[in-house]
């Protein structure tokens, strides 16, 4: 019989590769595909994190990459999108040059879940006294990059409720 922590490593290798290719860098998209693509948003708690260096090496475009487990030990605050746990089991499968682990502390999470499983699509919006680093204004195609600001994260908040309402029609 296969053991947890196999299926675990098995189902985030296949979906680290296709992260690699295809959300790593979420920070920078339209927020209404990081939303869209989210199985849930939540403001979640990270209490602990957990480094698991795994001996795989991933060889993406030539290139040799050395794959580590992170799983962290969270709680959801409030639910924004969809539904999760009370404490969800989150895991990051990361090569060197993708996004950055959780750190510990609050964050408004966008998730995307596998088999009972909550894997990060962003790693950047960490809240602060009730501030975070979000959408400024809206990402249009042709602008070089979306504009970020320090906002409340009731703005931030309110943003990803209209978000869902919107792609719900």
């Amino acid at each position: 019989m296969i053991s947890l922590l196999t299926r675990i490593i098995c189902v985030g290798l296949i979906f680290s590769f296709c992260q690699h290719s295809c959300i790593a860098g979420a920070a920078a998209w339209h927020q209404d595909d990081l939303v869209q693509m989210a199985s849930v948003v939540a403001v979640v708690d990270i209490e602990d994190v957990q480094f698991n260096p795994l001996e795989a090496t991933v060889i993406t475009n030539g290139k040799k990459w050395n794959t580590c487990l992170t799983m962290y030990k969270s709680a959801i605050v409030k639910i924004v999108k969809g539904d999760i746990p009370d404490r969800p089991f989150i895991i990051q499968f990361s090569e060197e040059g993708d996004m950055n682990p959780f750190e510990k502390g609050r964050y408004l999470a966008f998730l995307r879940e596998s088999g009972g499983i909550y894997f990060p699509l962003d790693t950047e919006f960490k809240i602060e006294e009730n501030m975070i680093h979000w959408y400024k204004q809206p990402f249009r195609n042709g602008d070089y990059g979306p504009y970020f600001a320090d906002v409340p994260l009731t703005k931030a908040i309110s943003d990803v409720q209209a978000l869902v309402k919107e792609q719900q029609k």
